[in-house]
Order: C-alpha cells, then structure tokens, then sequence
C-alpha cells in the first residue's frame, strides 16, 4: 500500500520580503557522471531558437535577462550589485532576496546556464557573508527577518540543486533566529523582530513558516513542520482578519498588518503587499503539507483582499528607493493556484500585472520599478527595488506543451523505456526500465495536465499514475503508481522541461527533484527514482508517440 501523504508540501526595514512479469530491479551503487557542457554553446542555441519560443518564455527570459543586464556582476564572484555601474555587492538580506528571483528563474526554465548562475551566486553570498568577510557572519545578525531571507535564499538552493552546504547554512540560520526570537512573553508567542524585542512582525515570522515546511520535507524532522504550525497560529491569530467583516482592529477581512508591538498591541493598521504576500506562501506551504483546509481559505482571503484593491498590485511609496515590493505576494499567489489548481481564477491578474511591470520598463535595461502604474527610473534603484517586475514573470504557468496522445517514455542514458513491473495493477507496483519497444500497454503512458505546467503521467494498462512514494522530499526516493490523486501535496504531479536536444526532463511538484534512471543503470529492470536535477541523460527522456 501507498505510504501516508507525508508532507511538503524591511527600515521598520521594509524587506519584501510491464505484460509479462520481467525481472526484479537490481540495486545499483549511485554513481553520477555529469556531462561537461559549454555555457557558451548552450546560450548560442538557445538564442537561436528564441524567435521559436512562445511569448511568455520569452518574456520570462527577457525580463531575467533585463535585470542581470543591469545589476549582476561577474568579476571573480557572482552578485548583484548595490546600484547600476557598481561593483559592491548589495548586503546580506537585500542579495539573499535578489537571489531569490534567480532561483526563480531557474525553477521555471530550468536550464544549465542559470542553474550555474544561482550555483555562482549562492557561493559569492556565502563569500561576502561568513566570519571575516565584507559584510560579516550572518548568522549573528540580530535581526530575525534578515536570517529568514538569508535562509530561504540557501534553502531554496539546496531544494533545486542538492548541495548540502546550502541545506547547512539554511538549518543553523533557522534555528538562530528561532531560538533568538520565539518567545511566549508578548502575545502569547511569535518571533522578535530583532534582539531588541520591539516588535514581532509578519516579516519576522512568515518566512520562517514556509523554511520549516520546507526543512521538514528535506530532512524529516518533525520539530520544523510543528514549530512552523506554532508559528503561523501566533501570526494568525495576532496580525490577520480572519473574519468576513472589517474590524475596528485589524481592517478589511483577508488584511495582514504588520507588528505587534513589546506592549502586545497592534503598532497601528497597515495594510502593505509584502506582509500579504508573505502571509500568503505560509499558508499556502502548511496546506501543501498538511491538507488543512483552514490553511487554503486563508490564503484565499488574503488573496482577495489584494485583489480587490485594483487590477494592478497598489504601490505605496514609502520615500525608499530600495526595497523589495510585491515579490512575495505573485510567489504566494502562484505557488497557491499551483496546489490548489485554481489558475483558471488567478492567471489574468497575475499576466495583466506582469504585462503592466513590463510596459513601464526601463527603456535601456528593460527593469521596472515597484510602480507598475508609471514609467521607470534608474536613477538610484538598486536590484531589491527591481526584483518583483522580473520575477512576476518566472511566477506565471509556462506555455502549455503538446503532450496530447499516447507515448513511450524512453530513457537517453539506457535506451529503456518507462514501466511498470510485470504489467500489474496493484498500488504502489515499481516504476522501472525495460527494454524499449515490448509493445505492452504497460509501457505506454497519457500526459494528464493538471494546474501550473504540471501534469501526471498515466499509464494506459493499470490507470495508475507515476507517483514518489510516501509523497518523500528526501532523493532517492523511489518512483511507484498509485491511483490519481488530489492536487495536494504534488507527488503525482510533474514539470515537463523540453531538453535542447528535444528530450523532456520531468520536476516534482512536491520535492523539485526530477525523475530518474538512478546512477545511470543500464540494467533491466532497474527501479526509478528522484533526485536533484543536475542535466545527466540518465534525467532525459524522449518521448516516442505510439
């Protein structure tokens, strides 16, 4: 039987925050021999193809491209820089947080070339940043929200590319400013802004929601996934409308304010899109891993509120240039209508807005600035402040692909294609290779999309549906079929990548890992698993109509 659903799943600083029965798999050592490829001779042919590429690629492209073009700097490290024209690397949190749509980047494309770039810029935030640096060791700041934007940026790292390093510093930096910051003295429980104990704040909580899930679905250790629960009722329960109806205290329903203040008081109203946004992807992370409905209507009424308040996302001006706006309010939003399966309510928001960013942009480095109602300056910014106009674009569903009709799924590596062991239709039956070209029904698979370029994948004998079993975060994990299931939390559901040599490689919707023959088996029979993308054929599959 299947394995339980386990799950997944500033300035007061302004941060934004197989037929016949075939043989047993044989258990292979895991040996990874990575291909050696030009950067130079991949970015020539993807440029060649770009008049190919459908309008949202490339305005996903060409908005990343527009803000490295003006801010990243490569010159013996990898950064972005302070301001236009400059070689000083932006600070701890506020490069944690440029870097965050660089990993966005590389989570919608999924290319070599910005996989090595958030590779390269993760190590240079480590450079500038540890004991003896320019910037210092971070994780002695004192301000729990810089840890947490500090932790989700390694975190993230280590969930797209598998370097334990990451994994290191996003443990230690979440349980620093756990440990230095939850305390049950002022409302009964929440994180500390910073050491001075003035204030706890969305900003200083939230993150530290979605990085427990997260570090749950890595690790397996419970204590993040009950700690991040613990965390999220205290913001709830003490900065949220909750209710259908305006309160005198805590405004319009669906309104996420900002601090609660040493005294256990609201520190006035206010209604910001980033505190939203940020309130938004915690919700939306504990639904994916827990399934409770409370966590989904939750991020829906604030969704709502936000909505409701224009057709283009309102900005504030705050008199500062630098900051990060409405970056975690499409991340929340798109990561929400992904779990949920509710595009079909979001995706015309989400593209008008990223269509608005983008029609005021710079008209020299193609950047927009946090207002998306009049055109952009410059003059000043720095990337923080250009940050949410790139990355709305790598938060809307890719350009759905054909993938309509029955086919085999051929391993590049082995030459075997995909199948279930010996043709069976019992939950949970292996997921293997086998020699290419049997004919059985049990090689033959149905792409079945389901929200936000996902889809499963069904096997035209059993009905089943290629699955990581127990819905594990951990790689390795081995592949299965198991009937169709909700859209939560994702373990049946995949990110097809089309491979510039044509080849599809396949994205877990729940761990990000991607399908895989293990350890570049040639040996029939051998189980299928998941593991951190990383561009080896033994990843790639071609697709063979039937």
């Amino acid at each position: 039987m299947r394995a339980t659903q386990v799950q997944q799943l500033g300035v007061r600083k302004i941060h934004a925050h197989r037929a016949t029965k075939q043989p047993r798999r044989t258990q292979m050592k895991r040996t990874y021999l990575i291909p050696l490829r030009s950067l130079t001779a991949i970015v020539s042919l993807m440029l060649s193809f770009l008049t190919a590429v459908p309008a949202q690629a490339q305005s996903a492209a060409s908005a990343f491209s527009g803000y490295n073009s003006a801010y990243l700097v490569q010159n013996g490290q990898t950064f972005y820089a302070s301001t236009i024209g400059s070689t000083t690397p932006e600070g701890e949190w506020q490069q944690a947080l440029d870097i965050s749509v660089a990993l966005d980047a590389y989570r919608y494309s999924r290319t070599q070339s910005n996989l090595n770039l958030v590779t390269a810029l993760l190590n240079s935030l480590t450079y500038y940043n540890s004991a003896g640096s320019l910037y210092g060791n971070w994780q002695t700041d004192g301000w729990d929200d810089n840890l947490g934007w500090m932790v989700n940026a390694y975190l993230q790292g280590y969930l797209l590319t598998g370097n334990s390093a990451y994994l290191s510093e996003a443990e230690a930096g979440w349980n620093n400013g756990y440990n230095q910051g939850w305390n049950t003295t002022v409302a009964g429980g929440g994180i500390w802004e910073n050491t001075g104990y003035g204030s706890k704040c969305a900003l200083s909580n939230d993150p530290f929601v979605w990085e427990g899930v997260q570090l749950y679905l890595a690790t397996g250790t419970a204590s993040y996934l009950t700690k991040a629960e613990a965390i999220y009722t205290w913001v709830r329960s003490n900065l949220v409308n909750t209710s259908s109806t305006t309160s005198s205290t805590y405004g319009a329903p669906g309104q996420v304010n900002g601090c609660v203040g040493s005294n256990g008081q609201l520190q006035g109203q206010s209604d910001n899109v980033y505190d939203a946004g940020s309130f938004v992807e915690a919700a939306a992370s504990l639904y994916r891993a827990t399934g409770t409905a409370e966590y989904s209507s939750d991020a829906q009424r604030t969704i709502s509120h936000i909505m409701g308040e224009g057709s283009i996302i309102p900005y504030e001006n705050s008199g500062e240039n630098g900051h990060q706006w409405a970056y975690w309010f499409t991340r929340g939003l798109s990561d929400y209508a992904t779990e949920t399966s509710s595009w079909g309510t979001y995706q015309s928001y989400l593209q008008n807005n990223a269509n608005a960013a983008w029609n005021e942009r710079d008209g020299t480095y193609n950047v927009t600035w946090n207002d998306w109602s009049n055109p952009t300056s410059t003059s000043g910014s720095d990337p923080n402040e250009m940050s949410s106009a790139a990355a709305v674009w790598q938060h809307i569903p890719p350009p759905a692909l054909n993938l309509s009709g029955t086919w085999q799924i051929q391993n590049v590596n082995s030459g075997m294609a995909v199948n279930v062991d010996g043709g069976s239709t019992t939950n949970g039956a292996e997921i293997i290779q086998w020699p290419f070209g049997s004919g059985a029904t049990n090689a033959e698979w149905t792409f079945v999309p389901t929200s936000g370029g996902y889809y499963q994948i069904k096997n035209v004998n059993s009905g089943q549906i290629i699955n990581v079993a127990a819905a594990s975060g951990a790689s390795q994990a081995l592949i299965v079929q198991w009937p169709a299931g909700s859209v939560i939390p994702g373990n049946d559901q995949w990110y097809p990548v089309q491979n510039p040599d044509g080849s599809y490689s396949f994205y877990n919707l729940n761990s990000y890992q991607a399908l895989e023959v293990p350890g570049f088996n040639t040996t029939e029979g051998t189980q299928l698993d998941q593991y951190f993308g990383n561009f080896g054929t033994n990843q790639e599959f071609k697709l063979i109509p039937e």
